[in-house]
């Protein structure tokens, strides 16, 4: 394999990798505690289901009144995203967005 060949490989693995990787946006940091961290979930079979497990990471940032809740699988994929504000509920999943108007 030709030198030009290979750094063409190297440079389409890095620049494919480089786009999985996702950085915060600018100045989205919230005022309050930033807790992180991983959860394991696991549902026990039911009549109608077999039992289920999940892991997951997770970043809760922000305060009661103005917070983001972030779920991502092990990879860092994005499973779920929930922004709060007060008189709004922003959920975020890979199907799209859906407002609420609060938390419950």
């Amino acid at each position: 394999m030709s030198v030009t060949r290979r750094a063409a490989g190297l440079l389409a693995l890095v620049l494919l990798v480089a786009g999985c990787a996702s950085a915060p946006p600018a100045g989205e940091r919230l005022v309050g505690d930033l807790i992180s961290g991983r959860l394991s979930v696991r549902v026990d079979a039911t009549e109608s289901a077999a039992a289920r497990s999940m892991n997951a990471g997770f970043e809760l940032e922000g305060s009661a009144s103005t917070g983001r809740l972030s779920l991502a699988t092990p990879l860092g994929t994005l499973l779920a995203q929930v922004r709060w504000a007060p008189g709004q509920v922003l959920l975020t999943t890979p199907q799209g967005e859906t407002p609420y108007p609060d938390l419950e």
